[in-house]
């Protein structure tokens, strides 16, 4: 883990998007220092290829590292048990990088002080006005050794080479001719900075052609290779090309990387675009419009087109098991662009047709054809009057898509057109012209600009006198408001702004006042939540509801600005009473702003009853089937928004724990469930429907047959959809609920937790089949064993009955497959699936389509109830399925963090608050 980040004399210390920090020197004349305070990454889209490829354990040769924007990030994804071999010749340079080192203990990197070339002797470096662009020149001022990477190779022995990077500003057609042994030993991928030079373009390409290498460009919307074609024309914003050895060709192929043009795909549905414009900020109002618009005949061809281009937008390739899934990609934003240019030849070319053009164009890595789109666009949208009749569109680029609307619709367009110039003109502010700049200095302070803008000008003012406004800032505070703030220290040692505090500068967490259970898990949750808000330099305080103090902490609140509440998950505590014997939402009461994690299910009655008291309270929820049930549920009463879903308990983020391999571990399957709830009350589901009455038995008894093996949709929307059936119309709650509404309310709880329950004891049944010899173990209490017949003969179960936290992370980490069984929410991904994964298990479930889109066949075992579906995880080689489980474990170790879920939940309070 990387040290507590100050900056220091002469030196920033920036970190970045991944959490890696960055020495720099302490000026914004140094390009690295720029991009990284601009962007919080390096501007190389390589450098996003390159994460994915590495795995921990490999090892990489750097050539050309300068600051480490590409070693530091790569000996990130190695680990500890990989290395990096850093080639740096200038001594200052090489100065911040062993910094760099020593801030984040990087024990795997190794920094070489020589530079790279054609044969072993010295030189001189010319150094420049950016260190990043330093040469070796014979009237050079600093002297430098050189060595080739053959001859250092086998000096250390012929170590594994996994990848090579080289950017040595001209000379790598000379370091290519040093490193011929291990190009043609080792095979490792390569990555070469694409010189302006023609000729030295040219005797890179052969160099690496006749070391047996295929070429590759890295286009970034699909992640996928594609054949590097020098006689098209160079793009000259391609910045690197790829190398693989035609050995390695067939490897690449099979993992999905080199783009399959046998690929096929189906044409989407022509509501497809509605499907995914509806889900952003900027256009779901405009949906309804848009519609009528899109009528007759005369816009068929662009809508076919943007349904593709929506499609192969919602495809994430880096997280789907699916080998294809990149080229799918790529062919579908390639057969969207071509569409879209067939229109434009026609002459039917539109402000819309040319946004998704440019879209297209710039995701497949065709900057200078999306350039030349956005600037045609430029001289366009300015005029009101060209956004009257706009069809829908995506936006030229992807981070556009989660804008709002500050002002009006024609103002939003144009500034993210503008936008759309800079950010692919350059990549950063540091290499605009004059021309970039003043259309920077256009946007200062307009509401509709994204928060990059705001940056960009503040690094183009003279004297950075006043600070960013709150929001524009998730990292490197120290640095954007340093002006005008206060600086101190928190007790972790972090730079912390008691500016930026003074608008979120304390947030009361609190927790369950009950322990156990689900209860003992979000506590646990609640305490790593606290610990990240912290050392983001949040004030933050863990309190239960029913604790003595509660009441004196809302006060207390109420008392200073910047002062919030957060709720734990499932409602807790969102509505108390006072000592005072004041009666109500104490809260609403004392104008204290609180936020609430919206548990799953908001209509069973407990979840309904707190709903009524909720007050004013801001919801959050990682799901959108929740969100969408609560708005329709309870409409207006309260906003709800879209958050990260909690990480698992243990182990700490960035924390890389000793875990038992697969083979070593006692427990053969573990069944962490509640199993106990289902029992309580053994009346069948007609039974309970019956008291509620005749329309809620037939439409109940109907919603459970439908949906029982329906894992695509929600209860909730399989309900509409029958209701709508048999009443013609979908059934519209009311507020305040009337008899009628809680009614179906409570029909939609009792066939969901039938269903739940349903569900278990389909995959409980699967028990039996299992060898004799296996340990099973159940967290749920043994009187469950006799209830349950076909478990009563089972002698290799351990019932251990419900257990506290610490006890199931210990039960996690000593088994081999954990079973699952999801609620009925088609996006779900539950705790259990993260902290089984996250401790090493291989994860085994019912089916959902969130967990085969996150996970794939590559890190889970998903089932849908045949009686001897489990069989198989028990008789496949343990090797196999060590590999898919260490594949789960690393895709929640990357996707679920406390860090996403910390920034995500002070960027919805600073909102509020602003």
């Amino acid at each position: 883990m990387s040290q507590p980040v100050m900056p220091e004399r002469n030196m920033y210390q920036i970190e970045t998007k991944d959490g890696i920090v960055v020495c720099t020197p302490a000026d914004i004349q140094t390009m690295t220092s720029v991009v990284l305070l601009e962007q919080e990454d390096w501007f190389e889209q390589e450098l996003d290829f390159l994460r994915e490829y590495l795995q921990p354990g490999m090892s990489v040769v750097d050539g050309g590292a300068s600051f480490g924007t590409f070693s530091l990030p790569m000996a990130r994804e190695v680990g500890d048990q990989g290395m990096v071999y850093a080639f740096e010749p200038s001594a200052t340079t090489r100065k911040y990088l062993e910094s760099s080192k020593q801030k984040n203990n990087f024990g795997q990197l190794e920094i070489i002080e020589k530079a790279l070339g054609e044969k072993v002797g010295k030189g001189r470096l010319r150094i420049a006005d950016t260190p990043e662009q330093n040469t070796i020149h014979k009237k050079g001022k600093e002297p430098i050794s050189i060595t080739t990477l053959d001859a250092w190779w086998n000096y250390v022995g012929n170590c594994s080479v996994d990848v090579i990077k080289f950017d040595l500003n001209g000379m790598e057609d000379k370091a290519l001719k040093g490193a011929q042994q291990v190009l043609r030993q080792e095979h490792p991928l390569i990555l070469v900075s694409l010189d302006a030079k023609e000729d030295l373009q040219t005797a890179v390409g052969e160099q690496l052609q006749e070391a047996g290498y295929h070429l590759f460009d890295y286009i970034p919307g699909p992640m996928l290779l594609v054949d590097h074609e020098p006689k098209v024309g160079e793009d000259p914003y391609l910045m690197n090309i790829v190398g693989i050895h035609e050995d390695r060709i067939e490897e690449f192929k099979k993992k999905g990387w080199i783009f399959d043009d046998a690929v096929s795909f189906d044409i989407p549905g022509k509501d497809k675009w509605k499907e995914v414009l509806g889900n952003f900020r900027w256009s779901k109002d405009k949906i309804e419009d848009w519609e009528s618009e899109m009528a007759g005949e005369q816009h068929q061809e662009y809508l076919e087109a943007l349904n593709i281009l929506c499609a192969a937008n919602q495809i994430s390739p880096d997280v789907s098991a699916d080998s294809s899934a990149r080229s799918r990609k790529g062919a579908m934003m390639l057969e969207a662009a071509q569409r879209l240019i067939e229109i434009f030849n026609k002459g039917n070319g539109t402000i819309s047709a040319a946004m998704s053009y440019a879209r297209s164009m710039y995701e497949l890595g065709k900057r200078t054809q999306a350039i030349d789109m956005v600037k045609g666009l430029m001289e366009t949208v300015g005029a009101e009057e060209a956004t009257g009749n706009l069809l829908p569109f995506l936006p030229p680029l992807p981070e556009q898509d989660d804008t709002k609307v500050q002002t009006d619709f024609s103002k939003w367009l144009f500034v993210r057109t503008v936008e759309a110039w800079i950010a692919m003109k350059d990549a950063s502010v540091y290499m605009s012209d004059e021309q970039e700049k003043e259309l920077i200095k256009v946007l200062k302070g307009n509401p509709e600009a994204v928060s990059l803008m705001a940056k960009k000008n503040y690094l183009l003012s003279d004297e950075q006198e006043d600070g960013l406004a709150v929001g524009h800032v998730n990292r490197n505070r120290w640095f954007w408001n340093e002006k005008e703030s206060k600086l101190s220290i928190n007790r972790n040692g972090r730079l912390v702004d008691d500016q930026q505090n003074s608008v979120l500068s304390h947030i009361y967490l609190t927790v369950p006042g009950v322990q156990g259970g689900a209860h003992g898990i979000h506590k646990a949750r609640t305490h790593k939540l606290a610990a990240e808000i912290e050392r983001q330099g949040i004030g933050v305080s863990v309190i239960s509801g029913k604790s003595p103090e509660f009441v004196q902490k809302v006060v207390e609140a109420s008392n200073n600005e910047g002062h919030v509440f957060y709720t734990g998950i499932m409602g807790y505590d969102l509505s108390v009473s006072s000592q005072l014997n004041v009666t109500g939402n104490l809260f609403e009461l004392l104008d204290v702003p609180v936020f609430g994690l919206l548990g799953d299910h908001p209509y069973t009655e407990f979840m309904w009853h707190r709903m009524e008291q909720l007050g004013n309270a801001t919801l959050v929820s990682p799901l959108p089937s929740v969100k969408e049930e609560y708005e329709e549920i309870f409409e207006s009463n309260n906003n709800i928004l879209l958050s990260e879903h909690p990480p698992p308990p243990s182990p700490k983020d960035g924390v890389v724990e000793a875990i038992a391999p697969l083979s070593e571990r006692p427990i053969d399957l573990l069944i962490p469930w509640g199993i106990h709830k289902f029992y309580r009350n053994q009346r069948t589901l007609d039974e309970k429907l019956k008291v509620i009455g005749k329309p809620a038995l037939e439409i109940g008894m109907e919603l459970f047959k439908a949906a029982l093996h329906n894992y695509e949709e929600s209860i909730y929307q399989i309900f509409q959809r029958i209701y709508n059936q048999g009443y013609g119309s979908r059934y519209i709650f009311k507020n305040p609920k009337t008899n009628e509404d809680k009614c179906w309310l409570k029909v939609l709880s009792l066939v969901d937790w039938t269903i739940r329950k349903k569900r278990r004891l389909q995959m409980l049944k699967m028990l039996p089949a299992l060898p004799d010899e296996l340990n099973i173990t159940i967290t749920a209490h043994p009187k469950i064993g006799t209830v349950l017949p076909f478990l009563k003969d089972m002698k290799n179960i351990s019932w251990v009955n419900e257990v506290e936290i610490s006890e199931l992370e210990r039960l996690y980490s000593q088994s081999k497959v954990v079973l699952n069984c999801n609620p009925t929410y088609p996006d779900t991904i539950h705790g259990r699936v993260r902290s089984g994964m996250a401790n090493g298990c291989f994860v085994v479930s019912d089916y959902n389509p969130a967990l085969e889109e996150t996970f794939g066949s590559e890190a889970i075992g998903l089932i849908r109830q045949q009686k001897d579906s489990l069989i198989k995880y028990f008789t496949d080689d343990w090797e196999k399925v060590q590999a898919k489980a260490d594949r789960g474990r690393q895709i929640v170790r990357d996707s679920f963090t406390v860090e996403k879920q910390a920034q995500r939940l002070i960027e919805i309070i600073t909102n509020h608050i602003k």
